[in-house]
């Protein structure tokens, strides 16, 4: 397993552990454990492309995340979660375009 993939594991289980411990929080927006997830992806994403010159597998990794955060927000569009998702998705790509440049990253960010 990869570093990356230990540390996506890691939060998403620390995610669920949360829930497990404080159930009502949950309860309330199930859209929280797969946010924090997300969120926990991003943050090695980008930590990934603060290297001086990041793989393609960066870019894919990027891309996964921004589907991750498209799924919270077809998945619960009523979820305070599912703004802050698609904000973050759109930043997330624009700040792709802005690195690697692809035309398609920008356009879809917009």
């Amino acid at each position: 397993m990869t570093t990356r993939a230990l540390a996506v594991a890691r939060l998403a289980v620390f995610a669920v552990g949360a829930c497990a411990v404080a159930p009502e929080v949950c309860a309330q927006d199930p859209a929280r454990a797969p946010y924090l997830a997300a969120v926990a992806h991003e943050q090695l994403v980008r930590t990934a492309m603060a290297v001086h010159e990041p793989g393609p597998e960066v870019l894919t990794e990027l891309r996964a995340a921004v589907t991750e955060y498209r799924a919270i927000v077809r998945q619960y569009p009523s979820s305070a979660y599912s703004d802050d998702a698609l904000w973050r998705a759109g930043r997330l790509l624009l700040d792709a375009f802005d690195r690697f440049g692809q035309d398609n990253d920008k356009a879809v960010g917009l």
